[in-house]
């Protein structure tokens, strides 16, 4: 499965959960219930603080904007290449 759906046009955050939940190989059915509470809280929590992000990004000029998602681009790959998540890491991008 793709890291985003190939018809950009219907994302969901609801189909990017799905495909989040098969990248790092958990399935909600063998989950306890305060497990998939959790989860999807988190989730769904960090999905909201970054598009509050994507929409202050609209106030400032084109170059910072770039240079923003460009940051917060790098910070998330810096993360993933700690190997503190070599499981989930090899899953995501292999």
């Amino acid at each position: 499965m793709a890291l985003i759906p190939k018809n950009i046009k219907n994302v969901s955050l609801e189909k990017l959960y799905k495909i989040y939940l098969e990248k790092v190989n958990l399935d909600e059915s063998k989950m306890p219930n305060i497990q998939k509470k959790e989860t999807k809280q988190a989730y769904m929590a960090a999905c909201t603080q970054m598009l509050l992000c994507f929409f202050e990004i609209t106030n400032v000029s084109e170059s910072d904007g770039i240079e923003i998602f460009e940051r917060l681009h790098n910070e998330a790959n810096q993360y993933w290449e700690t190997g503190l998540r070599d499981d989930v890491l090899n899953t995501l991008f292999n």
